[in-house]
């Protein structure tokens, strides 16, 4: 988790109050991106209802299609 701790806002593609969206490094395939929580947990299951709530809720993102082409 270190290592998202500074990552540089130029590299942010979307953000919100839980999370914040980026490019991987090493996308395993076309559009790959990564879900980091703006709080340090240790996994998916240490977050709250709320996050893991805002993490996978349909229509909860809304991420520019341009990122994608």
């Amino acid at each position: 988790m270190k290592d998202f701790l500074s990552i540089p806002k130029d590299k942010i593609i979307y953000s919100n109050e839980y999370f914040f969206i980026i490019e991987d490094g090493f996308p395993v395939s076309r559009g790959h991106l990564l879900i980091v929580s703006n709080v340090v947990r240790t996994d998916y299951f240490s977050l709250t209802d709320e996050e893991k709530y805002r993490c996978v809720s349909r229509n909860r993102w809304r991420l520019p299609l341009t990122i994608f082409s």
